[in-house]
């Protein structure tokens, strides 16, 4: 599926969508709703930590934190909000 690719799901009578043959190889999904209520769903894998090597772990963990910025740090702070970053 192209990313430009519109499908349409249609929920069965409990208000569930699947997703299977979207998500190949997918393990988790965050799911937002923006402020125009639309639902945003983010797929990622998750690592085994005996999957990876130490050097692979150093690489993923630097540039995890070189997204932390010192502006998302205080906004989680002074306004108590989530900054998406909370897994980390």
């Amino acid at each position: 599926m192209s990313v430009a690719e519109k499908i349409t799901l249609k929920p069965d009578s409990k208000g569930r969508i699947t997703l299977g043959k979207l998500l190949n190889g997918v393990s988790s999904v965050h799911a937002y709703v923006d402020e125009e209520n639309r639902i945003i769903l983010i797929p990622f894998k998750e690592i085994p930590l005996n999957e990876i090597t130490e050097k692979e772990a150093s690489v993923i963990l630097k540039d995890m934190l070189s997204k932390v910025t010192k502006e998302s740090l205080h906004d989680e702070i002074t306004t108590g909000e989530k900054t998406g970053n909370e897994e980390w």
